[in-house]
């Protein structure tokens, strides 16, 4: 077997990296600016995600995530799988922040400021992430030939 058979067979290396490493950027953002926003309106449970936003930070530079990367996905399905949590994450996080978007009122309360923020930059970032895994994908696409 020669270089060229063993890199077309190792699946879609820079989706997976891109699409991990932006599922781990979007939840860290929500765990710590979304448990902030928690701390500050005077809810003992933002501490809770504030650790747990660390916590994926701490992970993504742990050894588990480099080998959760460096496993061989040789499976044809995984673009798909892959766009289709993108889609749904690109849905449910834009509906959260529309909810503020929308609200005439929003800028009289202090709170639902700061989750306008949050929430805003937690699309851009799944958007983001998105647009980002279409790259990838035709990158490592270009590559397999």
């Amino acid at each position: 077997m020669d270089q060229e058979e063993i890199s077309v067979r190792d699946g879609f290396p820079r989706l997976k990296q891109t699409f991990y490493t932006g599922i781990i950027v979007l939840l860290s953002w929500i765990g710590i600016a979304g448990g902030g926003t928690l701390l500050l309106s005077g809810l003992g449970a933002g501490l809770f995600l504030i650790l747990l936003g660390l916590a994926f930070v701490v992970f993504r530079f742990s050894p588990v995530y480099t080998s959760l990367i460096d496993r061989k996905a040789t499976s044809e399905g995984i673009p798909a799988l892959v766009f289709v949590v993108s889609s749904l994450l690109v849905l449910m996080i834009g509906r959260a922040a529309a909810v503020f978007v929308f609200d005439p009122y929003v800028l009289y309360n202090q709170e639902n400021t700061m989750s306008l923020v949050v929430w805003s930059v937690a699309t851009l970032l799944s958007v983001g992430t998105f647009i980002a895994n279409i790259i990838a994908y035709r990158l490592d696409d270009q590559r397999r030939g």
